[in-house]
């Protein structure tokens, strides 16, 4: 019959063994459960003269690997309400936001374009050629990328 020290060793023997194995499987594997939620990077943005106003192009992507929802759009960290053309696999599309949303896949690339001032309305602001624009979408899960923009 055993004593009782010599369960206990053996019991902390077994549970450091397995900690071990799974901090390396972890290791191996690039830590899987750390990085693998929606991740939205702004690829480019720029904007040009157009008739009255400016449009501004925005190319971004999801650097993740799970499905991102754009929910809302702040321009100088205010929510403006925006009537954006999506070109989502060259089929352009119009989405209301807030309200609506955008779906951006895994490793997907989309363009949005907005004219401002026409497609802009909810934040009184007065757009001006020279002005910086700090253009910041935020997710439905809360996460939020920015891209600095000047009007010319």
């Amino acid at each position: 019959m055993r004593c009782d020290g010599e369960v206990i060793g053996f019991i902390v023997l077994v549970v450091l063994g397995v900690g071990v194995t799974l901090a390396f499987v972890f290791w191996v594997l690039g830590f899987p459960f750390l990085n693998t939620g929606f991740s939205m990077v702004f690829v480019s943005g720029t904007a040009s003269r157009s008739g009255d106003g400016w449009v501004l192009d925005l190319l971004v992507s999801n650097k993740g690997t799970r499905e991102g929802s754009i929910g809302y759009v702040k321009i100088n960290d205010v929510v403006c309400s925006l009537n954006i053309t999506v070109l989502d696999h060259g089929e352009p599309r119009r989405v209301f936001l807030p309200g609506g949303e955008i779906r951006l896949g895994p490793g997907e690339f989309i363009r949005l374009n907005v004219v401002v001032p026409g497609d802009v309305s909810g934040c009184q602001m007065v757009f001006t050629s020279g002005q910086s624009l700090n253009i910041c979408l935020r997710t439905l899960d809360g996460q939020e990328a920015c891209r600095l923009v000047i009007l010319p």
